[in-house]
């Protein structure tokens, strides 16, 4: 939620912004042109706190320090980098937000106040190279383009403008790449296209057409026969549905990531749960993880794309995870064989019943367990123990001692008819001895 409502900020932003038409009408680039260009995948632009979001075609995070000043910093970086800032960007105290473009690629910076005292937010997001103002539609007056939102008004009513902008994209090599309640999506290389087609506010039969672009982090490729069509760049997964059964679809979907250069690991899905699963992998080493099942009459599927690097840092966080599992038991184990000793002084006028490495048991004369077990109590409470009174009257008593890893269950049973009965107990990786 926090990185659309930045997203809506930055394209408003964009809109208010003079700028120069770095893009050329053509094809929109691809993932490796993007790269070459500005890759945000790798670390913050700026030291930040906490957990970034770096992506391809994005960068949010948090980071100490004033709105302005981290703004600047970062205007300062891009334009190190190559990149032009725009005319209109805006530095101040509330928000700060700029635009910059190189090699016709139009990149929006916003840094704003988080909310906690003296931290910011910063969104970075590549919108693409396109030119919005060269793409095809239909028959239309410009009234105004920017580097990454344009809007433009024809004659045509709603629902014709919208089969006809779709009909003129596809012309134009783009591919649909789903639908919202109110627009739809088109595909090219890298770049994502919103189309929104609705009726003009301020001029009644006139039918607005607004275009807007971003660059995405992955292409991953889709099949045909899709009724629905989802797509995130923050977690870089595509999700749908498709009229194909669950094997034909599997079938397809394998054959057209292959045919892309992604070759699968295994020969028949992985059922987890009451999902199928197929994993593939290219020569960058970047994985594609498939999952699909049946709901009604469709195939529903998710498709998450993951860099060589995210890859490899997953790797070794779960190697890392073995690892301390690993280390763990191997502690544990030995501890068993070798308990650490937790020496305790015998409650005052118990004589031993029963005694192993992790239970002793005592007997006492009627009537008076309750006082022996209150004053060895107070001794380890004395000794730095923690006492939790859990179950305390004068027949029964149950409590929990403490001190760092140390755990000593201790009860009594005095009816008072019969000797009084104490128990004191802990865990498998200690052992009670009673001191000398």
């Amino acid at each position: 939620m926090r990185r659309s409502f930045a997203v809506v900020l930055l394209v408003v932003v964009v809109n208010g912004m003079s700028w120069g038409q770095g893009a050329v009408p053509g094809r929109a680039a691809t993932l490796e042109q993007a790269k070459s260009v500005l890759d945000l995948s790798g670390k913050p632009l700026i030291d930040c706190i906490g957990d970034p979001q770096t992506r391809i075609a994005s960068q949010s995070y948090q980071c100490d320090g004033e709105t302005v000043k981290i703004a600047k910093q970062l205007d300062e970086i891009m334009q190190q980098r190559g990149f032009t800032r725009l005319d209109g960007a805006s530095f101040t105290d509330a928000y700060c937000s700029s635009v910059y473009q190189k090699s016709g690629f139009t990149v929006s910076l916003m840094v704003m106040p988080s909310g906690m005292p003296d931290v910011a937010s910063v969104t970075l997001l590549n919108q693409g190279d396109v030119n919005l103002r060269g793409l095809p539609k239909p028959e239309s007056k410009e009234l105004y383009v920017q580097p990454a939102s344009a809007i433009f008004t024809c004659e045509l009513s709603v629902d014709q403008a919208k089969v006809r902008c779709r009909e003129l994209l596809e012309g134009a090599g783009w591919e649909w790449f789903g639908d919202t309640t109110v627009s739809f999506f088109m595909r090219q290389n890298a770049v994502r296209l919103q189309v929104m087609c609705s009726e003009s506010p301020a001029q009644p039969g006139v039918t607005t057409l607004h275009y807007s672009t971003e660059l995405m982090s992955s292409t991953l490729p889709m099949v045909p026969d899709l009724v629905r069509v989802a797509y995130s760049d923050m977690t870089t997964t595509l999700d749908g549905d498709s009229t194909l059964g669950v094997d034909e679809f599997a079938t397809a979907y394998r054959k057209t990531l292959t045919e892309a250069g992604w070759n699968a690991t295994t020969e028949q899905p992985i059922k987890i749960d009451f999902r199928d699963h197929l994993i593939f992998v290219n020569q960058a080493k970047e994985m594609a993880e498939l999952s699909f099942y049946t709901v009604e009459s469709v195939t529903r599927f998710q498709l998450r794309f993951q860099t060589a690097e995210q890859v490899e840092r997953e790797s070794q966080q779960a190697k890392m995870a073995v690892l301390q599992a690993q280390t763990k038991r191997d502690a544990d184990e030995a501890r068993l064989l070798n308990p650490t000793r937790i020496v305790i002084a015998r409650p005052d006028g118990a004589d031993i019943r029963q005694a192993t490495k992790q239970k002793l048991e005592f007997t006492v004369r009627s009537g008076t367990a309750k006082a022996a077990v209150s004053q060895w109590i107070q001794s380890c409470k004395d000794a730095g123990w923690k006492i939790e009174t859990l179950v305390e009257s004068r027949e029964v008593g149950e409590y929990k001692l403490t001190k760092g890893e140390q755990v000593i269950s201790a009860s009594f049973v005095d009816p008072g008819f019969i000797p009084g009965e104490i128990t004191l107990k802990t865990s498998p990786t200690f052992q009670l001895d009673l001191a000398k």
